[in-house]
């Protein structure tokens, strides 16, 4: 099992970074780091195990129409993809401290859009010892994929 993946900004110094994950009974967690210049936070992900940020680039990659989200079950962190007319997309990222608490590190990465399919690969690898690790196609309906399309 692969030990992290970092998502890095085709320009600049921004990440973010995604450690192994643990399922616990109905919740998988995970942590999450990122640096947005010289901003950086951590936090405690949770999220449905059959649910992985995965999905989100995989879906992006697969048919890119609008933008796409990923928001954990908790509430700690919310990811949106957008791309432009030259083959870059943007991926927002949000870390919150929790639902209830007003604090927050937001930023974004620059990458391009050929990378998708390598970062949902690692995603996957990353979590490939839990529910979420199964190909999409194998987990029928088990749990809700939160992606959006305008």
């Amino acid at each position: 099992m692969t030990e992290q993946v970092r998502i890095s900004s085709a320009h600049g110094s921004s990440w973010i970074e995604f450690g192994v994950p643990n399922v616990k009974g109905e919740v998988t967690y995970f942590e999450v780091t990122a640096r947005f210049g010289v901003f950086s936070g951590a936090n405690k992900v949770s999220a449905d195990p059959y649910d992985s940020p995965a999905y989100l680039f995989e879906a992006a990659a697969e048919d890119w129409t609008g933008y796409k989200f990923w928001n954990s079950d908790g509430g700690e962190l919310s990811l949106r993809l957008s791309k432009d007319s030259v083959g870059h997309c943007g991926l927002e990222v949000r870390l919150h401290e929790g639902p209830l608490l007003d604090v927050e590190l937001k930023g974004g990465l620059l990458l391009e859009l050929g990378s998708l399919d390598t970062i949902a690969g690692q995603l996957r690898r990353l979590f490939a010892g839990t529910p979420a690790g199964a190909p999409r196609e194998t987990l029928m309906n088990f749990g809700p994929i939160e992606i959006s399309q305008s």
